[in-house]
């Protein structure tokens, strides 16, 4: 029975169409551009850094996207040159803003939208960096422009923690978990790791301790290294007050969902990747901030019909029997906590 309810649940979050961004708009990187980017890596290889540095300002400005990127993560690492967060910041802005309108299906669009994560995160530091304020408004609005709008499941799971939190957003439990389950469909291992944690937990979500024992080790096993040392202290947290049977079955689970889901050529696995047809895809809200700037124009046109976003490797969907899959609001798959409730959030 629970993993008839499991697997309901699992199918049961709703992904949203995103609005098409018209790429004509957007400047592509001119061959100058390119050409100045190769000059820049050479002469950076070759110790001439100065050189290296102007080479790369000079491509960026000619559109070059990489060029942008590579500037940013040079102030940001301080390996090259000496640390300047606030550069980096600069760049990371300079780059999203001038490409805001890629369209997303656009093989650029996952340079743009690791700007526009990394740009919202200077928001999240804010004094930390000279020269900023902390906003977390500002920030909600460029990770879901990076998520929603180009697909970025690392900014669909960082807008999740703020909705959870109520960081620059008003608390709403259900929003969150709207976005945890989208960033879980494409395969992110701490949005499926905090949905394991909430039902464990049992207040954001029904109570359901195996699957959510389940999801948590399921995420570990597929982690990125930078993201493996929290999740392996949520499992540990939870095995704590584990039971044995519960531990059985739930790595009983874990092999099922490996075997039934295989990997993608990422190496990662997930039990929540399922097609929906689009003709079901409600459209996300763009988040509701006072005090904010409004997303590109270009990206909510009067008139504008949502499109499917590009195709990804998607499994099967279990035979579940019965009429249909069920929504999330129609199962009551939701917890003790009311909306603008809030839950208790791993520790990354």
């Amino acid at each position: 029975m629970r993993r008839e309810l499991f697997g309901l649940l699992v199918l049961a979050g709703v992904a949203f169409a995103v609005p098409h961004i018209a790429a004509a708009a957007t400047p592509a990187a001119s061959a100058p551009a390119q050409d100045d980017f190769a000059l820049a890596e050479k002469a950076l290889r070759d110790g001439q850094i100065e050189n290296g540095l102007a080479t790369l300002k000079t491509a960026a400005q000619h559109g070059g996207i990489s060029a942008g990127m590579r500037l940013a993560k040079i102030y940001a690492d301080g390996k090259i040159v000496a640390r300047d967060e606030a550069q980096a910041c600069e760049w990371y802005g300079t780059v999203a803003d001038r490409h805001a309108q890629i369209d997303r299906a656009d093989p650029a669009a996952r340079l743009i939208a690791e700007a526009f994560r990394m740009w919202a995160i200077c928001y999240m530091k804010g004094s930390a960096i000279p020269g900023w304020e902390q906003n977390f408004g500002k920030a909600a609005v460029l990770f879901y422009q990076a998520g929603v709008m180009l697909d970025d499941p690392d900014s669909l799971y960082e807008l999740a923690r703020m909705y959870l939190k109520g960081e620059g957003v008003a608390p709403n439990p259900r929003m969150a978990v709207h976005y945890l389950f989208s960033s879980s469909r494409k395969r992110f291992a701490p949005a499926q790791a905090m949905l394991g944690s909430l039902l464990w937990e049992g207040k954001v979500l029904k109570q359901q301790r195996v699957p959510g024992l389940a999801m948590i080790k399921f995420a570990l096993d597929t982690a990125r290294p930078e993201d493996r040392v929290w999740i392996d202290r949520e499992y540990e947290e939870v095995m704590i007050t584990a039971k044995k049977d519960e531990e059985a079955e739930a790595l009983r689970l874990v092999e099922q969902w490996k075997k039934a889901y295989g990997q993608d050529p990422t190496g990662s696995t997930s039990p929540l990747v399922v097609p929906t047809p689009p003709a079901m895809q409600p459209a996300a809200p763009e988040p509701a901030i006072a005090g904010t700037p409004p997303l590109p124009s270009s990206a909510r046109a009067a008139g504008q019909q949502p499109t499917p976003g590009p195709k990804q490797a998607l499994t099967p969907a279990p035979t579940l029997g019965g009429n249909g899959v069920k929504t999330i609001e129609q199962q009551n798959t939701y917890g003790t906590v009311p909306t603008g409730g809030a839950a208790r959030l791993p520790a990354e």
